[in-house]
């Protein structure tokens, strides 16, 4: 659950604040491919007597073609069988194994997890029953009822989260007919439409093994690495892997959307289109962003939206990168009566900011804060995994986390005044405001 949790805030805050990572010396990433076309990556660790093992896919929303929710619905049904296990026998065994699953799927990739412990009695036994529901589900029809219902009440919960609100209507107007635009999670309508049929063909096409990835963190040794390789991925069928997602997308049309809903405060995100992860001005993006809203409490949008005029208790701005072109987004909340002055602020912050770039010395805090935080999450399994998954499956160099600190190091004020010039135009900015409309009173909800 942890990395489900990390990675969705990876997601969403994009190059904000993903990498306060690992040093180099002590990640060595060995690198295989199976028979079959599975590609795997290993990091010994002894700190703890666990291994985790994530299998992901390019199997996420963005291959949903016109059956919204697709991918989510079936990465949301591992687990559910085997030949000789129900769910909740499969959910018993890895308690007794003191072994966790989970699973998770966004626009991009659908990832399902093992987290185990290292002593073979234990190990043997998870990474088996792993491999049985990976290579050779089940999805009962009751089973199947039960998850359709979870769904439509998570989509259900989306329409009463205003910042989740937002966002979805936020990456609809960014990429129109593009296959990011939807919301991963999907409709009522699509989820209600999705048959166990449309989940067991997408499952044939995108699990197999020329489209897999595998990656093993703990205590293991590479030979056992290998051999927990085969057993997991390596029995997949091959395949084929999916083709390149639309890579070229219409500029976006500036545009504000505003969306009735009942609250106290509004919540609010500007977006445009942003970089994918082999943009070649990712550090300067990533440098410069810092510094414009990614560093808590220090950033200029915190500075002057709410250290000067106190119209938000947070807010912060982000890259997305993704495959292809993630977008670039600023949230916030603030009062309903504060909604124009907060869209007035953060737009002067950002012309400014577009004009002049960063001062010498908010760029000397931004390579400093970066680059002293970024061993501090060595200690884990998980955050150690979600790097390698992030190198592992956008085709990053291995040496990446080798080279961050000097990367941020080199970075210049013109390198970051290029990059934000060439990528980011306010005109181009969709605005999405999610509270009350003019003249509704408070709690008074409009159909």
């Amino acid at each position: 659950m942890a990395l489900k949790q990390w990675f969705r805030l990876f997601l969403f805050c994009g190059i904000s604040f993903c990498y306060h990572t690992v040093t180099a010396a002590t990640v060595p990433i060995e690198h295989w491919t199976l028979s079959n076309g599975a590609r795997v990556y290993y990091v010994h660790l002894t700190e703890v007597p666990m291994m985790d093992a994530h299998v992901v896919f390019d199997a996420g929303s963005a291959r949903d073609d016109n059956m919204e929710g697709l991918a989510n619905f079936t990465n949301a049904t591992f687990g559910e069988g085997t030949d000789s296990l129900s769910a909740d026998e499969i959910a018993e065994t890895f308690t007794q194994l003191g072994a966790e699953i989970d699973n998770s799927a966004a626009r991009d990739m659908a990832m399902i997890h093992l987290r185990t412990m290292v002593k073979p009695s234990l190990l043997k036994p998870s990474v088996n029953l792993f491999s049985q529901l990976l290579t050779n589900p089940k999805l009962p029809q009751k089973n199947y009822l039960r998850i359709q219902t979870q769904l439509l009440q998570s989509v259900k919960q989306q329409e009463e989260t205003p910042s989740t609100l937002a966002s979805i209507a936020l990456f609809k107007k960014i990429y129109g007919d593009t296959p990011y635009a939807h919301n991963p999670l999907g409709t009522s309508e699509s989820i209600s439409h999705i048959n166990e049929q449309a989940i067991k063909k997408f499952y044939q096409q995108y699990y197999v093994g020329k489209n897999a990835l595998l990656v093993l963190v703990g205590d293991i040794s590479l030979d056992q690495a290998k051999e927990i390789s085969e057993e997991m991925v390596g029995k997949l069928p091959a395949g084929e892997k999916p083709p390149a997602l639309q890579n070229s997308f219409p500029t976006p049309k500036g545009e504000a959307i505003q969306i009735s809903y009942p609250a106290s405060q509004t919540a609010i995100k500007l977006g445009t289109l942003g970089i994918n992860w082999q943009n070649p001005d990712y550090f300067p993006l990533l440098v410069g962003n810092y510094i414009l809203g990614g560093g808590p409490l220090t950033s200029r949008l915190f500075q002057e939206v709410r250290q000067a005029r106190g119209l938000t208790y947070s807010v912060n701005s982000g890259f997305i990168p993704m495959k292809e072109r993630g977008p670039f987004i600023i949230a916030l909340q603030t009062k309903n009566q504060d909604v124009n002055q907060s869209l007035n602020v953060i737009h002067q912050v950002l012309q400014q900011y577009l004009n002049k770039g960063p001062t010498p010395k908010e760029l000397q805090m931004a390579k400093k804060h970066l680059i002293g935080n970024f061993p501090l999450t060595i200690d884990s399994n998980t955050n150690i995994s979600a790097n390698v998954i992030v190198i592992a499956f956008y085709g990053l160099p291995l040496n990446f986390l080798d080279t961050y600190r000097e990367e941020v190091g080199r970075v210049t004020k013109q390198e970051i005044d290029l990059a934000f010039q060439k990528t980011i135009h306010p005109e181009t900015f969709v605005t999405v405001t999610v509270g009350p409309k003019g003249g509704e009173k408070q709690g008074e909800k409009k159909g």
